[in-house]
């Protein structure tokens, strides 16, 4: 079950975001790590990030499936943040 979002308007959420979410990347397996930061962060294609990484699209289609599982999991296990 997806956490629920935050109501607060501070701008400083975001930074506690993204840094929650540079740490939870650096947990990951570099395979899955560089599929997703071609897909999310460089806003590449499938079809971009496996002629970029030398692979099948098939395979950046599963460590893109795969990444994005362990990375919500690391998420779930950094648990909620106190406000």
């Amino acid at each position: 079950m997806p956490a629920p979002a935050r109501a607060s308007g501070d701008p400083a959420d975001g930074v506690v975001d993204a840094v929650e979410v540079s740490r939870a990347l650096s947990r990951l397996p570099a395979t899955h790590r560089g599929v997703l930061v071609q897909v999310f962060l460089r806003d590449q294609t499938l079809v971009a990030t496996a002629r970029a990484l030398g692979i099948p699209e098939g395979t950046a289609k599963s460590r893109l499936r795969n990444g994005l599982a362990h990375l919500r999991q690391c998420l779930r296990e950094s648990g909620p943040r106190l406000s």
